[in-house]
């Protein structure tokens, strides 16, 4: 299999790290020299010097025997750009693209088939912030993954101290819960365990639960976990995560957005119809207690600096 990915960023490395160590052919396009020297020091890949839209530098990859390509490039013009190419001249069976403009990714017709024809987009922003709401509307969970579009789901949950599930047999819960659901992973100690119906819950154990979206109420109600709506909500970081998170749910919660820059608080006002955006610095003490961060139910860093993020953290917390 000949994988061709274009951009060497972190996770154009991060995936040619994995395919290489399977054992896949991969081929890296970056227009940085001296990143893709040290990534051939490291990996055992190709890599070729060229702009990530370039016809010459995708035949030099091997693009006509190309079973997928990745682009991964900050430029989301440049992956599109790679994609059409991998399509038209040299008939990539699969295509996927990072596309962070909401212009170009919910733009349906120009993804379509009939025109750019990528196999799968990534939107990392819209990524992140369905992940952060799946947790806001789980709020037992540590982790929640979607399947079938959001009617499947897979919940991580750990058990606490006194809960009805410890001491339980796997196969005593299927009996005495009207539901349907899987407990597939339980991880105990570090130990990843596969059950079988005479395994029993530890206080502790992280589980892995299969379940319906539309049972997970009854199931939270079941394993002692009360519905809780969350109410109130401050997110430091106007961006993108932020406004994907506010347009989602400023209708059944009340939302307050910090951000320092000026013209991202004008343009998050204009697009949300009922949430407080307030212009100021998310590591500001007296911002914070000015505007009751106190009251919050939940605090959500997602600004662009990881330093700003684990700081206004530390003071939510």
């Amino acid at each position: 299999m000949r994988t061709i990915i274009i951009g060497a960023g972190e996770v154009g490395y991060q995936v040619a790290k994995y395919l290489a160590i399977e054992g896949v052919e991969v081929v890296l396009i970056d227009k940085d020299g001296n990143k893709l020297k040290k990534i051939a020091e490291e990996l055992d890949v190709g890599v070729i010097e060229a702009e990530g839209g370039d016809p010459n530098a995708l035949k030099k990859a091997g693009a006509d025997n190309a079973d997928l390509l990745l682009a991964v490039t900050n430029s989301d013009e440049t992956n599109m750009i790679a994609c059409l190419l991998a399509k038209s001249m040299f008939n990539v069976k699969k295509k996927i693209a990072r596309i962070r403009n909401p212009d170009y990714y919910f733009n349906k017709i120009l993804l379509s088939k009939e025109n750019l024809d990528i196999d799968s987009v990534i939107n990392p922003e819209l990524e992140a912030a369905n992940a952060i709401i799946r947790l806001l509307e789980i709020p037992f969970a540590s982790e929640v993954l979607e399947f079938e579009r959001g009617k499947v789901l897979i919940i991580a949950y750990k058990i606490p101290e006194n809960s009805y599930l410890i001491g339980k047999k796997l196969k005593e819960l299927r009996s005495s819960i009207k539901r349907d659901f899987i407990i597939g992973i339980i991880v105990r100690d570090e130990e990843v365990i596969i059950p079988r119906g005479e395994d029993y819950i530890k206080q502790g154990d992280l589980i892995y639960l299969l379940v319906k979206k539309e049972d997970i109420n009854e199931i939270a109600k079941i394993f002692g976990e009360a519905e809780k709506i969350d109410k109130k909500i401050m997110i430091v970081g106007g961006g993108r995560i932020a406004f994907y998170i506010a347009s989602n749910i400023e209708e059944k919660a009340e939302i307050k957005i910090i951000e320092k820059n000026s013209e991202k608080c004008r343009i998050l006002s204009e697009k949300l119809n009922n949430s407080l955006v307030l212009c100021g610095d998310g590591t500001d003490k007296n911002l914070l207690l000015q505007e009751n961060i106190q009251d919050m139910d939940v605090f959500i860093a997602t600004s662009h600096s990881d330093e700003l993020n684990i700081m206004s953290c530390l003071l939510a917390k």
